[in-house]
């Protein structure tokens, strides 16, 4: 059997991992074992009673990506709507998504292929690609777990929203492609959920935002410490076995360090996604509109969406004003689209 070991280059945590929860630090490598197309077991060497694992990949979703990763003139918008139409959950999520006040639409939304044709096929296909994520982790109930795979989601569907504005205010063609990848590059986080909720789960901290009790994610530190890895190379083995395009891999394995990225066509892709990672996560741990202006004024964080906006001859003062403004739509949005 092929073994893939997984261990990378050890890399800064965010500033919100200050706040990392205690943890037993246990020790041990994750290893990783091709069993058959598309299911994966890994096990800790160092203590076997501990067994991680991920399902193949749903049936749903991926169709969803592949119909999401086509070139803008090859799109099937009868596929996906045919998707759309045989699950009458993502149907309804669908729906509810494309009538919110985030859209603004000026009539009700009744059929998902009235959705395609008045929002469009690309931001279709997002709402679509975000109800088959969460749909594939649904089972996910304890009410611990369930609050962090809350924010997993949440921060992903911001990070993808901002990688958008980003995209677009930046006049970068890599849009649509960009929210694909933000959605997925939180995955080894979601494989941790799934494969190893008891000893995942109490890394976790909480932190209250205004009315809100956020959930703080543990450092690169706790979690190697207590499970041998994290959850970053855990999501690259993840879609490395599920088949997913290079783009797809380079940024779930380096939204972290998007500079240890060599490739040209790779780099600015990533770097992107790595911006709006990093600022999903300050949207979701500040309260309003100002806090938020004045933690990215303050961040280290994002020295990659300075160098964004150098790249791009882009005026970074007003790049900041412009996602300030943006902010309170894009926080209220993802707060609600798991409802």
């Amino acid at each position: 059997m092929e073994t893939l070991v997984l261990l990378d280059p050890p890399s800064e945590a965010s500033a919100q991992d200050a706040a990392e929860p205690k943890h037993a630090a246990t020790g041990g490598i994750i290893s990783v074992k091709r069993l058959f197309p598309g299911c994966t077991t890994m096990e800790l060497q160092e203590h076997p009673a501990v067994d991680f694992s991920f399902p193949p990949l749903p049936s749903t979703l991926g169709e969803i990506l592949e119909i999401v990763s086509q070139e803008s003139e090859n799109v099937d918008m009868d596929r996906l709507v045919q998707i759309m139409e045989r699950d009458p959950a993502m149907t309804a999520y669908v729906l509810r998504q494309a009538n919110s006040s985030y859209y603004a639409v000026r009539q009700y939304i009744t059929r998902v292929d009235k959705a395609v044709t008045f929002l469009g096929f690309a931001t279709v296909s997002r709402i679509a690609l975000s109800a088959a994520l969460k749909q594939a982790f649904t089972y996910l109930e304890a009410p611990a777990t369930r609050h962090i795979f809350e924010y997993v989601m949440q921060t992903s569907l911001a990070a993808a929203l901002l990688t958008k504005e980003l995209s677009s205010l930046l006049r970068l063609s890599v849009m649509h492609t960009s929210f694909t990848a933000a959605m997925l590059h939180q995955l080894g986080r979601l494989v941790l959920l799934h494969s190893a909720e008891e000893q995942y789960t109490p890394l976790w901290g909480e932190q209250p935002i205004g009315a809100r009790l956020v959930a703080v994610p543990p450092s690169q530190e706790a979690e190697q410490a207590a499970l041998g890895s994290d959850y970053v190379p855990i999501g690259k083995a993840t879609a490395e076995a599920w088949g997913f395009p290079e783009e797809l891999v380079a940024v779930i394995a380096h939204h972290r360090d998007a500079a240890a990225v060599t490739k040209p066509h790779l780099k600015l892709f990533t770097q992107i996604v790595s911006a709006g990672h990093y600022l999903s996560n300050g949207l979701l741990h500040t309260d309003g509109a100002e806090a938020f202006r004045a933690w990215m004024l303050a961040s280290p964080d994002l020295a990659c969406l300075a160098e964004l906006a150098r790249t791009r001859a882009a005026d970074y003062d007003l790049l900041i004003e412009q996602l300030t403004a943006l902010a309170p739509g894009i926080r209220e949005f993802s707060l609600s689209a798991l409802n």
